[in-house]
């Protein structure tokens, strides 16, 4: 499920990673926009709180720290600027990204 997950994110930000500055950038400087992303940031984090509900729902997470906190890890970790850092600048393979996203999500979120 970790795997599948993580993959289909991986996948997305692929797919909106050179977009999304340009996003940030157009939400500083119009109203309407700037309204858009704040829904949307929202919407993110209730996905994020929903993946951790989940993955303890699965007994894939154990960590005590409270949900909210775990979401907002998460989001960090495997945002659309993760990817840019790591496979746009650095040139990872997308494998390699998604190996990493896995490996960083177990130890920092799931098992801490």
């Amino acid at each position: 499920m970790l795997t599948f997950h993580l993959g289909f994110v991986a996948e997305a930000n692929a797919r909106v990673a050179r977009l999304w500055p340009r996003i940030l950038d157009a939400a500083a400087g119009d109203a309407e926009v700037g309204r858009r992303l704040e829904q949307l940031q929202h919407n993110r984090r209730l996905d994020m709180l929903s993946s951790i509900r989940e993955y303890r729902s699965k007994g894939l997470c154990h960590s005590a720290r409270p949900d909210a906190e775990l979401a907002d890890e998460l989001s960090f970790l495997i945002s659309p600027e993760s990817y840019t850092q790591l496979v746009v600048d650095t040139k990872w393979s997308m494998k390699r990204y998604r190996e990493w996203m896995v490996r960083a999500v177990r130890r920092l979120i799931l098992e801490d």
